[in-house]
C-alpha cells in the first residue's frame, strides 16, 4: 500500500483507520479532514509518511481524534 485512495474523504460513517506497519505507504488523501467520525488513527512503523505533520495541521485531524498513533511512538490520548 503506498497511498489510499482520494474518496476515502466520503466514508462518513469511518471511526478507527488503523494503517500500521504500511512501510511504502507515501502520502495520506486531503480527504481525511472530511472524516468528522474519526476517533483513531492508527500509523505505526510507517516511515514513508514525511508529510504527516502537514497534513495534521492543516485538516485539523488533531482536534477530531481520540488516539492517534504515528512512527512507533505512544499513542496520543492512552495513558501510562
Amino acid at each position: 500500500l503506498t497511498t489510499l485512495p482520494a474518496g476515502i474523504g466520503r466514508l462518513a460513517g469511518l471511526r478507527r483507520l488503523y494503517l500500521d506497519n504500511n512501510i511504502e505507504l507515501t502520502a495520506l488523501p486531503a480527504g481525511l479532514g472530511r472524516l468528522r467520525n474519526l476517533q483513531v488513527l492508527s500509523l505505526t512503523r510507517c516511515p514513508g509518511l514525511d508529510a504527516l505533520h502537514d497534513l495534521l495541521t492543516r485538516e485539523g485531524l488533531p482536534t477530531l481524534l481520540a488516539r492517534l498513533a504515528a512512527h512507533g511512538e505512544p499513542a496520543a490520548g492512552e495513558a501510562d
